[in-house]
């Protein structure tokens, strides 16, 4: 069996040669010993080890705490904290770095044996936790991806424009501050914001005048459909509200529900501008496509009272002072 690799950070040379033998003697590698926090992540990356053992109190800039953060983020190396110091002040900083053991000095040798074996074991399974998520993620992007291919197999006419709307709505989400997590949630639910559409008449799509009032029911209706089709799976986001809500306006005047400003979520507000936007300049049988610049001329007409403005303006700049360009 493979001996797990621990690194020991501890300015003390006393205590520092006492957890090496002791390390040694339950069995584990000691692959590094640093004395300070900035010598401590250059030895991280020469011995990549399973486990670090960190004194809090270093000679030099970095504390362990601060050097302990570091490492989790950037090489997830979980950590046990060893302390002479159990005040409130530096539990508080060393819970934010999530270790996975706090160790009074002076070490009791079978408490330490007990915590190493704790910490590999706990980080073992959100090691596994995480690769799971991560295919569970990469199925649930091919799922969507396969919902869109469905739409625009049905409607010949908008192209590519599904993925058009994502990568928009990506940039404009980007530009809003959003975090990550949200803006990945806003692509998933641009790329099939109109999956309702498969139970909209065909004739509808070709059709090159505008919808009679009955068809335009018939039309509206697929944001209910597609809120129905994903409201039972269990995204990470609110996917099926941002489907049903992406056709509301600003001023109540969308669809269905007659929604205003701050009741229609932000998911659904970038999407309702990235979508109007493709559409302008993509054009549709019963509409010719237009410039950019006439169409965010048109976006900007009806800023704050179809369209959120903070969308609107964020969307603006993408366009027209980071070059966005869709995909050919």
């Amino acid at each position: 069996m493979k001996k797990a690799k621990i690194m020991v950070v501890e300015d003390e040379a006393v205590v520092n040669t006492d957890i090496k033998m002791s390390l040694i003697g339950f069995g584990y590698e000691v692959c590094a010993v640093a004395t300070t926090g900035e010598d401590a992540i250059k030895k991280v990356e020469e011995s990549i080890p399973d486990l670090i053992l960190m004194d809090i109190k270093l000679a030099g800039e970095m504390d362990g705490i601060a050097t302990a953060k570091e490492i989790r983020s950037r090489f997830d190396i979980p950590v046990i904290y060893l302390t002479a110091h159990a005040s409130k002040e530096y539990l508080n900083r060393a819970k934010n770095t999530e270790p996975f053991g706090y160790l009074i000095k002076p070490i009791v040798h079978k408490e330490l044996q007990t915590n190493i074996e704790m910490a590999l074991y706990k980080h073992s399974v959100e090691k596994q936790l995480k690769e799971k998520n991560v295919q569970l993620k990469m199925i649930m992007h091919s799922t969507i991806d396969s919902m869109a291919q469905m739409v625009e197999i049905r409607n010949p006419f908008i192209g590519k424009y599904h993925a058009n709307v994502s990568v928009l709505s990506k940039a404009i989400a980007e530009e809003m501050g959003l975090l990550g997590d949200q803006i990945e949630g806003v692509c998933l639910a641009a790329k099939v914001h109109d999956i309702g559409m498969i139970r909209v008449p065909f004739e509808f799509f070709s059709k090159p005048s505008d919808l009679n009032e009955s068809e335009h029911k018939i039309y509206e209706s697929h944001s209910t459909a597609g809120y129905d089709l994903l409201k039972d799976i269990a995204f990470d986001w609110p996917i099926a509200e941002a489907v049903l809500q992406c056709h509301e306006k600003m001023d109540g005047s969308g669809y269905p529900s007659g929604l205003k400003e701050e009741d229609i979520i932000l998911e659904a507000r970038i999407i309702s501008v990235a979508s109007t936007f493709d559409c302008y300049v993509h054009g549709r049988p019963n509409m010719p496509p237009i410039s950019k610049d006439d169409a965010l001329e048109k976006l900007t007409q009806r800023k704050g009272i179809h369209f959120d403005s903070d969308v609107v303006d964020a969307c603006i700049k993408v366009i027209k002072e980071k070059g966005f360009e869709f995909e050919q």
